[in-house]
């Protein structure tokens, strides 16, 4: 084996492994030298001929202390079948529990939050709906309020075609309005003049509303 062929970093030997009684120090030197060369690539890719040649000793005996620090769990051996035969990686097993714990701990992306503004999955022809749902994200983002069940929600649709005549563009006019103004009900037309903002007598009939549908 030539000097350029050897490794160029060190290897470690972690006190687990240098006091295992379990080990001779033969076996603790291998640990060594596969623990410098997991530092190209993670694992150690190197075969028995290559520790044999470096420990001047036949393969077999590299292969028994391999599986002497396997069993007492120090290196991982993984085997992986491709088209030239069998490639063997030997991971450390601190550099594993490592891996697994990092996979552990990384953050997860939060979940998607799908909770829906309306309750309702058919709306009326009748209906401006992307006026309606402007309406609904504004009164859950300024007043924190959402319809409870689908029946408060369609009749308060009804009562806004109604008051509208189907007329989707008085709809967005008077939701658009109502938006400005801070308002948290829909007033425009027989609601409310242009002129004026809404009397006690509107925000009572807002709130006796707010009663029910809560």
């Amino acid at each position: 084996m030539s000097f350029e062929s050897t490794p160029g970093y060190y290897g470690v030997i972690p006190a687990p492994v240098l006091r295992c009684k379990n080990l001779n120090g033969d076996d603790k030197c291998l640990y060594a030298d596969i623990s410098a060369l997991t530092s190209k690539e993670g694992y150690c890719y190197a075969g028995n001929a290559y520790f044999a040649e470096l420990y001047n000793c036949h393969e077999r005996t590299i292969q028994r202390r391999i599986n002497a620090l396997e069993s007492e769990g120090f290196i991982t051996v993984e085997l992986i079948k491709s088209s030239g035969g069998t490639d063997r990686r030997i991971w450390l097993a601190a550099a594993v529990a490592i891996q697994q714990q990092v996979a552990k701990q990384a953050p997860k992306k939060p979940a998607a939050k799908t909770k829906t503004l309306s309750k309702l999955t058919i709306y009326p022809d009748q209906l401006n709906y992307e006026a309606w749902i402007a309406w609904l994200e504004y009164k859950r983002d300024e007043h924190r309020w959402t319809f409870k069940t689908e029946k408060t929600e369609l009749t308060a649709i009804n009562k806004l075609i109604k008051d509208t005549s189907g007329n989707q563009q008085q709809q967005a006019n008077w939701i658009e309005s109502s938006i400005a103004n801070g308002y948290k009900g829909i007033f425009g037309g027989n609601n409310v003049n242009s002129s004026r903002a809404p009397t006690h007598h509107d925000i009572a009939a807002e709130l006796n509303e707010d009663y029910w549908n809560n």
